[in-house]
């Protein structure tokens, strides 16, 4: 409106300037000629106004036959589509056909899906195959991780066994050279006390013999022989526990090399088992090492067996000093015996001359046994600091090996936990392949159901449109399946008669000469977008089929309403489905939404909006707008 006025306004002041140049031009035929302050000036524009006619808003009464176009159509119909796109095989159907819930009307040709379910199949069993052989090889893996295990702690309990027994027979060579030390060092003290007492006894024997003292050295000489004899006796007790040492010693000798013998035995045994082709490469380290180890040990035992051999050589050499040591006692002893029955002859000269080579010779046995005793000292010291060394290498053999052993029982260990994840692993993909691959066959078939078409309900099926060997779609309607047996008769009504009708409500109407009833068995909560109208849906059940899309007329009764607001039927302006009056306030329009109630050709109730009184415009222009000026012509 705003913009016409302003339109409006323009025109009127081009005609006024227009007219200013006429007079212009005829001021200018003249003597004189107006100056600029003498030229009129445009008069104000005056606002645009609409002719309207209005009708005063009234009270009054309104009835409304309750008479109403309706449309007969199946209770239930259901449009066919084909649920994939393919080439119809065999339409199993006719037009005008009965046709039950459920009953097959056509099919798709399927082979290319079947071709397809088909290589799933043969993929499913591929799948489940390859499982339970990667399955095989990872279970074989592990046992054969676990068997390695398995021979690594046997080998280890054996080795260490053996190592245990090396260190036991290293400890006793070890003790059994140290008492040898000992009963050596006390044979050679006896042979140097021995050797002493014969020196002693030489001299002492001199002494008596040759000296002023006789019974003195008569007694003394006794004694001496007493002591000899002691010491005799002695000496063949030392004798007999060396030798009885020298039997101890033979036993070990024995032993060790029966443990060397066993330990050979497994050498051969840990060859032979590499003479099997089916070792992995752990495998056939782990054997390598355990010879390594065993004959680490085998040297060990044969150093210690070469030191019991030399305690043993030692120990007869005591015993052979021991006899050679008696069997000088008993020549002394002798010899004491003779000089006590020398001391009466008168053979002095010869007496000393014996004697003083008694004492010599005395002497001389008594600085070899001296000197016997260092060596024994500085042999036994060596054979002990080898048997220590052989039984700290022992010790160092076992420890070694013990770690060596452990390590690739850890390394096997690893080894296990690895083949346990892999066997995990192998089993959780394959159970990934064979779901996925289930999956896609569960998903061909029921595409495969899809490639034959079911009625989704009973009744008759009309308006085919497939035809065989020609391709279908799922954008198209193949046919119609209606159920006649309950048809419904749809009508639409307004607020007001949406209100009075009840579900279970008669309505009647006429088709083809004969009359039908049908009860209301939908009211529609929302009314139509396009006519704001509520659907109503009544249902009968005829005896003979009725035809699809029928127009009727039907009845439900005469509906009324009093003390209602009356305004003409045309004063209503629809606007996106609402409706609208202008009503007259101060000479200008104004857009009000109102409620419609019951309507006839002619006239129509209000329920909101408006009020008695109100003036109401019943004629429309295009310049009708809401504030627009009027010029109401009544």
């Amino acid at each position: 409106m705003k913009l016409f006025n302003i339109f409006l306004g323009l025109i009127l002041i081009n005609t006024t300037l227009s007219g200013c140049a006429s007079i212009d031009i005829d001021q200018a035929t003249g003597a004189e000629t107006t100056s600029e302050s003498e030229i009129e000036q445009p008069a104000p524009t005056e606002e645009l106004k609409i002719s309207v006619q209005t009708t005063t808003a009234v009270k009054g009464s309104l009835e409304q036959s309750g008479e109403f176009v309706g449309t007969i159509m199946p209770s239930e119909v259901a449009n066919i589509i084909s649920p994939v796109m393919g080439v119809v095989e065999k339409i199993l159907v006719n037009d005008g056909d009965y046709v039950s819930d459920g009953q097959l009307l056509y099919t798709i040709d399927d082979d290319n899906i079947v071709a397809q379910l088909n290589s799933a199949l043969v993929a499913l069993e591929s799948s489940q195959t390859s499982k339970e052989q990667a399955l095989f090889n990872a279970n074989n893996a592990l046992t054969s991780q676990e068997l390695s295990k398995e021979s690594l702690l046997l080998t280890m309990e054996q080795t260490l066994h053996n190592s245990e027994m090396a260190i036991n027979n290293s400890e006793m060579a070890l003790r059994q050279l140290e008492l040898a030390y000992m009963q050596a060092l006390e044979q050679s003290d006896m042979q140097i006390n021995n050797a002493r007492l014969q020196y002693d006894s030489a001299v002492a024997g001199y002494e008596l013999q040759f000296g002023t003292a006789d019974d003195i050295n008569v007694k003394s000489t006794d004694k001496q022989i007493e002591d000899l004899e002691k010491s005799i006796e002695d000496m063949r007790e030392q004798m007999k526990d060396a030798e009885d040492g020298l039997e101890d010693l033979e036993e070990a000798q024995e032993d060790m090399e029966e443990v060397i013998e066993s330990l050979q035995d497994q050498i051969d045994d840990q060859y032979r088992l590499l003479d099997n082709e089916d070792l992995t490469p752990n495998e056939y380290a782990q054997i390598e090492s355990t010879i390594q180890l065993l004959e680490t040990a085998i040297l060990t035992q044969e150093q210690n067996l070469a030191t019991l051999e030399q305690n043993y050589e030692t120990a007869e050499k005591s015993i052979e000093d021991g006899e050679e040591s008696i069997k000088d006692m008993e020549e002394n002893l002798e010899f004491q015996i003779e000089i006590v029955g020398l001391q009466n002859t008168d053979l002095k000269e010869e007496q000393i001359k014996a004697q003083s080579l008694s004492i010599t010779q005395a002497e001389n046995a008594l600085q070899q046994a001296e000197d016997g005793r260092q060596k024994t000292i500085e042999s036994y010291e060596i054979q002990i600091q080898q048997a220590q060394d052989a039984l700290q290498s022992a010790r160092d053999a076992a420890e070694f090996t013990r770690r060596s052993l452990e390590k690739q029982i850890k390394q096997t260990d690893t080894g296990i936990k690895t083949s346990q994840d892999t066997v995990s692993i192998t089993a959780d993909m394959s159970d990934l392949q064979i779901k996925n691959a289930q999956t896609s066959i569960n998903n061909m078939k029921i595409q495969i159901d899809q490639y034959t078409v079911e009625s989704p309900i009973s009744g008759i099926i009309e308006n085919i449109s497939i035809i065989e060997d020609s391709i279908t779609t799922s954008s198209s309607v193949a046919a119609t399946v209606s159920d006649y047996k309950t048809m419904d008769v749809i009508f639409y009504v307004g607020t007001d008669l949406k209100n009075t009708i009840k579900i279970g409500q008669e309505v009647t109407f006429e088709l083809k000469g004969q009359m039908y009833q049908a009860k209301v068995n939908e009211i529609s909560e929302n009314a139509d977008p396009q006519n704001k109208l509520f659907k109503i849906t009544a249902s009968l059940n005829p005896e003979t089929r009725l035809e699809n899309g029928a127009s009727v007329r039907l009845t439900t009764g005469t509906f009324s309403e009093s003390q209602a607001i009356i305004i003409p039927y045309d004063a209503i302006v629809f606007s996106n489905g609402l409706a609208y009056v202008y009503k007259v306030e101060n000479d200008r329009a104004v857009k009000v939404l109102v409620e419609m109630g019951l309507f006839t050709a002619n006239m129509v109730s209000i329920i909101s909006g408006i009020n008695e009184g109100d003036q109401i415009i019943t004629t429309w222009s295009e310049g009708l707008r809401d504030g627009v000026l009027l010029n109401i012509e009544n």
